[in-house]
């Protein structure tokens, strides 16, 4: 890359990492390094390993630079600054804070060599690894050791540690600074120093110089942030919701009203907030509700328990949703709680691999029936996966036999019954169970592909004529075109191998008419010997005479043991 090339990638980047100077969390500045210093300092390489470990991490192969570097470090005939430097560069390039840290620490020449690169680095590794104190030090120190060319991203460490440790006013000075020495990103700093400004006044002043316009429409965010870690709640509530971020207007709300002691106030609050769970489930307000809710109401009655659970379920929380339902049926021993919950609690124990607590709530469930046929399904699934193959297919027999059309789980139990035996090379069991699903439900959204898996395992199985008269059934009834092409394919391989080539071939050519483009058009052109479609060829491509594409079928779900073909 030329040198005008490396410019403009930091340039990117510092683009990309003033973004985040202007969040609220000081803590989490990804890819700040970038800013914060060239990780390399002035530090020219210039021994073999050297070049190859500096040629490596310039081109972002952080971690073959670690390996180049590692085996020459371990002798101490050539543990040099440069490759102690180079180790660590590589090790923060992979974010191994702590290696870099143990490399450069009892380094005597971090200050006096490579512009004090070393030290920056050690203040940098400091704050990714929360040892705010140890930054500052380091910072300082780093600040003193460069000279101007990095003065700009050192006084952004020396900031960010300030800032870390409340010392509020030297932060905001280090960060206006910064601002003067990195005039690229010096809109992203003005802001960070604005946030931490007391005086209204102040920050409003800052908010003028702004020019880049993504950076004026965050001072907003930044104005909410500062009312806030001011004492101003109220304001600070009017701020955030005016740009939308309802999590913290809710916060701010509540803290507003525990600083004053309304209770009234709160249980207000309180009860607007679950109102709004309640009411608006799987909505950004319901959800900036409930957390508020577990952040400062953490006493709780069964039913509200319950509430929020569900919230989270529906959230995609299962964590939270797992232990909600966990603390409603611990605190109301089981009062209060109802079979339903007690289904979607064991999905959340599902989803997140519990599968013995989850048996154990769906083996619970007994009304409604409807509802009890879905938890003894889930419950065989469960048993599944913890290898009770016997007890999961006895149960699955149950929710056939028992529940029937009274539960939407019949059908997925028969499919499920169904690719059992196929995986234990039962083909006529396989079949029977696909043949029931199709012909008893046949508006379950699984009925098109039992239909499918049952003829083909007939043709596999050798009953090809009546592999072929359910292919063409299927056919004329409701599947999509997709489909259509895949099963009117395999009615001609059936009549073919039953003898009827004519038929055959008829069917074949109405899949090269109907699906030109289909994987299906290919397989039917070959059997045909007839030419496939193929995509036209650009002009000047110099694609090469007979290249064509030849597009991947989609594997079917499972199919019979003894003879495996695709659906496609």
């Amino acid at each position: 890359m030329t040198h005008a090339g490396t410019r403009g990638v930091r340039h990117l980047r510092l683009v990309f990492v003033a973004a985040t100077l202007a969040c609220g969390d000081v803590k989490r500045d990804a890819g700040e390094g970038d800013v914060a210093m060239r990780p390399l300092g002035k530090l020219r390489p210039t021994s073999p390993i050297a070049l190859r470990a500096d040629s490596a991490l310039r081109e972002g192969r952080a971690w073959e630079a670690s390996r180049i570097l590692e085996t020459a470090l371990r002798d101490s005939a050539q543990r040099t600054p440069e490759l102690i430097l180079l180790a660590a560069a590589a090790a923060a390039a992979w974010e191994g804070w702590e290696h870099a840290a143990d490399l450069l620490d009892e380094e005597v020449w971090v200050d006096s060599l490579f512009g004090g690169a070393g030290r920056a680095l050690l203040a940098r590794s400091a704050l990714e690894m929360d040892r705010d104190t140890i930054a500052l030090a380091h910072a300082e120190r780093a600040v003193a050791s460069g000279g101007p060319e990095e003065l700009g991203g050192r006084l952004v460490l020396l900031a960010r540690a300030l800032h870390r440790l409340e010392r509020r006013d030297s932060a905001r000075v280090t960060y206006e600074r910064a601002a003067e020495e990195l005039p690229s990103i010096a809109d992203w700093l003005r802001l960070r120093a604005a946030g931490l400004a007391r005086a209204e006044r102040d920050r409003a002043a800052t908010y003028t110089t702004l020019r880049l316009p993504a950076a004026v429409v965050r001072a907003p965010a930044v104005e909410a942030q500062a009312r806030e870690r001011y004492g101003d709640l109220t304001a600070a509530a009017r701020a955030y919701e005016a740009v939308g971020d309802r999590t913290s207007a809710l916060r701010s709300r509540v803290q507003a009203a525990s600083a004053r002691g309304r209770r009234t106030q709160l249980a207000a609050l309180r009860r607007e907030m679950y109102a709004s769970v309640r009411n608006q489930p799987g909505t950004p307000a319901a959800s900036a509700a409930r957390t508020v809710l577990d952040a400062y109401f953490t006493q709780r009655s069964v039913a509200e328990e319950l509430l929020l659970a569900h919230a989270a379920f529906t959230e995609g929380d299962m964590s939270r949703a797992a232990a909600g339902f966990g603390r409603a049926a611990r605190a109301g021993r089981g009062r209060g709680v109802a079979d339903s919950d007690r289904f979607t609690y064991g999905r959340a124990l599902l989803a997140l691999g519990r599968e013995r607590a989850a048996a154990v709530q769906f083996a619970r469930v007994r009304t409604p029936r409807s509802l009890a046929g879905q938890a003894a399904y889930e419950r065989a699934r469960a048993l599944l996966r913890l290898d009770r193959d016997r007890e999961a297919r006895t149960l699955l027999r149950r929710v056939v036999s028992q529940y029937g059309s009274a539960s939407p789980a019949t059908p997925s139990a028969l499919y499920l019954l169904a690719d059992l035996a196929t995986d234990e090379r039962r083909d006529g069991a396989a079949r029977a169970a696909f043949r029931e699903l199709a012909t008893r439900f046949p508006t379950a959204p699984e009925a098109s592909t039992a239909s499918f898996r049952a003829a083909l395992i007939a043709f596999v199985t050798g009953d090809v004529r009546t592999a072929a008269r359910e292919f063409d059934s299927l056919a004329a009834g409701s599947v999509s075109a997709d489909e259509r092409a895949s099963v009117v394919y395999w009615s001609g391989r059936a009549w073919q191998r039953s003898g009827d080539t004519a038929a055959a071939r008829a069917l074949w050519q109405s899949v090269l008419a109907n699906a030109p483009q289909s994987y299906y058009a290919l397989v039917a052109a070959r059997r045909l010997g007839v030419p496939s479609w193929a995509p036209a060829r650009a002009p000047g491509s110099g694609a090469r005479t007979g290249d064509s594409a030849r597009p991947v079928p989609a594997p079917c779900r499972r199919t019979p043991a003894r003879a495996r073909p695709s659906r496609s």
